[in-house]
C-alpha cells in the first residue's frame, strides 16, 4: 500500500506492534521510496535496535525529514546515537 507513494509527508503507524521484522520489511519495501517524508511517527511498535537501524539506513537519503518519533520500541541509546549520526552524516551501515 505504502510502495509508490513518493509524496506522502506523513506516516503514522504508531502502537501497531509491527517488530524488527517489520520495522525491516517497512524499511526494505518502501520507507527508502518516501523522498518527501517530513514526520514519521513510530512509537510502541517493539522495534528494537535492529529495526531501528534497518529504518535509519532507508532514510538516509531523506532530506525532508523533520519528526521521527520512536518512544516505547527497546532502544539503547548507543543505537539512537548511531542513528542520529547516520542520518546526520549519511553514512550507511
Amino acid at each position: 500500500m505504502l510502495v509508490n507513494k513518493t509524496k506522502l509527508r506523513t506516516l503514522g503507524l504508531s502502537n501497531n506492534m509491527i517488530g524488527i521484522g517489520g520495522a525491516r520489511e517497512l524499511a526494505s519495501v518502501c520507507i527508502a521510496d518516501l523522498v518527501s517524508l517530513t514526520r514519521l511517527s513510530m512509537e510502541s511498535n517493539l522495534i528494537g535496535n535492529d529495526g531501528l537501524l534497518a529504518i535509519s539506513n532507508a532514510l538516509v537519503n531523506n532530506t525532508s525529514l523533520k519528526e521521527i518519533f520512536l518512544y516505547n520500541n527497546d532502544l539503547d541509546d548507543d543505537t539512537m546515537e548511531v542513528m542520529s549520526a547516520m542520518l546526520s552524516n549519511k553514512l550507511h551501515l
